[in-house]
């Protein structure tokens, strides 16, 4: 029985989901306008949204975390599960056609306005998608053996989307984006895609994840053979095989050199267990530094603290050829120190990176301070009492006379110490910690300050009066701004802006000349004219230098220059003067004391703006050498690019990834377990997040 359409947009009384053409409004009918047949199994009214991550996604800070998704109605995998028929009164018809009104109505709208809003972060759920059909399962079945395929079929990135209509592998719009061009040229029917590495399915013609179960997709196939496949690191044979355009050579070369060594398995790749993305791709990129092998090379492994153990052990086993390795034990050591890492949650790599260096140099401290309390349990009374004159000279004199030999006394033993002298205790226990005194002649070697330890000095000039302060300051990265245009202007200035008057000059550049109006203003009212000559000018400069950047492409070298420039200290964050007694607006100035041998540099792709999140996606040009000479008096400042770690996705999520290179100037690819070589074309083309060098001279 045909239905036929109702002007006011009902169907009529006999609409029924299996009548030949139907039009839903609010009955079990659709717009869709296909048969009757297709609708129900294309359209699948009854199936719920969920969310859908890469069971390996990981993002910054504060990540918004999803669950994998499940099809949990009638209709799944596009195969339609025929409802219960039996007789029902006239209320419960109604009753239940109501309820399903309703239901799809709901689904509806989601599926709307999940189209409407596309998402790539993880916090965004997967849109319930009409293009689904029973042929997508099929052709899931028929090319299941191509999940192993892990490259591009035509530029051979190591990422790849399977299309479900025909086995095509194309790369993600990460890479060169094959897989969509494939979608446009042979149409809707090529429009569903899997990448087996994300457990992701992606429709190309709605923009949207799809909310589709892999494990009910593959089943056993993908159980026993993807995942099996994709945690083995990349064979020889299958660099061999490899058919690439842009980085033939590349493999080519790494598989001479593994020939030529006698290995076959290649690097190790690191198993993802849980979200830890972030932890393989730092890993990745550290343990390869020289210095920190070095380190490990001249020191024993049996005086090691726990995580400097693990550590040790864990870097040596990526160092070694064989199948990927388990993250679990060195991870939970770092999670010990700090609990922020408990759990399989998402992480920022740079945040994990200065969690690391922190809880190594706790170890270190501990056993620095095992060591001076021995050395200090071998003192006299006059050893004790020039070590509390040296340490602590506002101590009266009879107090250390009288200190002196209790602590002596007590060989360090906190309860022995009388009530009245806990203070005095608690400051020895301090500067035993810091060394502060000539009297404890204790060198130990340390991992944190001989692979990533700087020295910056800041130098702060005061306006007012030109008194110049120099101040060291420990250093272990730069984090550098890649929107110097906006430095100007941030909040450390605290400057109240101009009203905005209608313009045709752009925004950036509106505040720009608003902070510079504030500033000069500031030095009129509370600096000599010498001192407002002198502002106006640094002003100038670091405008003129803002504009530059406005205008061409940015890269590293502009952010290093934006870093080292002199920066402006107003409002609240003028400077306390020592000599003319009063706050003053002054200029700071870092310069490099001492280079380190690591050198880290963390590019802030991720800001906040009020409650506003956000990712700079921008490239920031980055070179293989980089000379810090312009910038510090060392003449050891000249460095090699060694690793890149790259943030793919947006601020709710995304992954990690680390370009590293291994053996001689072969660059390789690391993902998870998924290894594979590269040109260095292709690691320069990259929006790097962390960039990793190392002393050259």
């Amino acid at each position: 029985m045909a239905t036929t359409p109702i002007a006011s947009g009902r169907t009529s009384s006999d609409a029924s989901p299996y009548n030949k053409h139907c039009y839903r409004v609010n009955n079990n009918s659709c717009r869709c306008e296909r048969p009757a047949s297709q609708c129900f199994a294309v359209c699948g009214f009854h199936r719920t949204r969920s969310a859908v991550p890469p069971e390996h996604s990981s993002g910054p800070i504060g990540a918004v975390r999803t669950q994998r998704a499940l099809a949990t109605g009638p209709v799944a995998m596009g195969k339609p599960v025929r409802e219960r028929a039996g007789r029902r009164s006239g209320g419960e018809k109604r009753d239940r056609r109501k309820a399903a009104a309703q239901k799809q109505d709901a689904a509806a709208r989601c599926m709307t306005a999940s189209r409407g809003s596309s998402s790539s972060s993880g916090a965004a759920a997967a849109a319930a998608c009409a293009h689904v059909t029973k042929a997508t399962a099929k052709g899931a079945k028929a090319h299941r053996k191509r999940l192993t395929v892990d490259h591009c079929q035509s530029c051979d990135a190591p990422s790849a989307w399977l299309c479900l209509t025909c086995g095509n592998v194309g790369c993600g719009r990460d890479d060169a984006g094959h897989a969509e061009e494939h979608f446009k040229s042979n149409g809707i029917k090529h429009c569903i895609s899997f990448c087996a590495m994300q457990a992701r399915f992606w429709c190309y013609a709605c923009d949207d994840e799809v909310d589709i179960d892999p494990e009910a997709m593959f089943a056993k196939t993908w159980r026993r053979q993807a995942l099996d496949k994709l945690t083995k690191t990349l064979t020889l044979k299958s660099a061999r095989e490899r058919n690439s355009n842009d980085d033939d050579d590349a493999v080519k070369k790494y598989a001479n050199e593994m020939a030529n060594s006698g290995d076959v398995s290649g690097p190790r790749g690191i198993k993802n267990i849980g979200n830890t993305c972030f932890f393989a791709s730092l890993m990745q990129s550290v343990c390869v530094a020289r210095p920190l092998r070095a380190y490990f090379n001249k020191k024993s492994s049996a005086d090691d603290r726990p995580l400097h153990a693990g550590l040790r052990a864990f870097s040596s086993l990526l160092l070694s050829s064989g199948s990927a390795a388990n993250p679990g034990a060195l991870l939970d050591l770092v999670s010990q120190r700090h609990r922020i890492f408990r759990g399989r949650q998402q992480h920022d790599a740079h945040e994990l990176l200065r969690c690391l260096v922190a809880a190594l140099h706790e170890e270190y401290l501990d056993d620095v301070v095992a060591m001076r309390k021995a050395a200090v349990r071998s003192w006299d009374v006059d050893d004790m009492r020039r070590f509390l004159r040296e340490a602590m000279p506002a101590l009266p004199n009879d107090v250390v006379d009288d200190l002196a030999p209790l602590l002596v006394d007590s060989k360090y033993d906190d309860d022995l110490v009388p009530e009245q002298h806990r203070d005095a205790f608690a400051s020895l226990h301090r500067a035993l910690r810091h060394g502060r005194s000539p009297f404890i002649r204790v060198t130990l070697p340390s991992l944190v300050d001989d692979t990533f330890g700087g020295m910056l000095q800041s130098h702060i000039r005061c306006l007012a009066c030109q008194h110049v302060s120099n101040t060291l300051e420990p250093c272990y990265d730069l984090s550098l701004s890649i929107t110097p245009s906006v430095a100007l202007a941030s909040p450390r200035h605290h400057q109240r802006k101009t009203p905005k008057k209608a313009s045709t000059v752009p925004e950036d550049e509106d505040v720009l000349v608003a902070v510079t109006i504030d500033l000069l203003v500031d030095a009129v009212v509370n600096l000599s004219i010498s001192a407002v000559e002198v502002h106006e000018s640094t002003v100038r400069q670091q405008y003129k230098a803002s504009q530059a950047q406005l205008r061409g492409p940015c890269t590293v070298s502009d952010c290093l220059r934006a870093f080292f420039s002199a920066e402006i200290l107003t409002g609240d964050n003028a400077y306390d003067c020592s000599k003319c007694k009063r706050r003053s607006a002054s200029s700071k100035l870092y310069t490099v004391e001492r280079t380190p041998a690591v050198l880290v540099l963390h590019l802030k792709r991720f800001s906040q703006d009020g409650r506003r999140l956000h990712k700079e996606d921008k490239h920031i040009g980055f070179d293989i050498d980089l000379d810090l000479r312009p910038y510090s008096s060392s003449s050891s400042a000249s460095y090699s690019l060694f690793a890149v770690v790259v943030h793919m996705g947006s601020m709710g999520g995304g992954h990690y990834v680390a370009y590293v290179k291994r053996h001689g100037d072969q660059w390789m690819y690391f993902s998870d377990a998924t290894v594979a070589p590269v040109s260095v074309e292709r690691v320069l083309s990259q929006q790097a997040y962390l960039l990793l060098y190392e002393r050259t001279g």
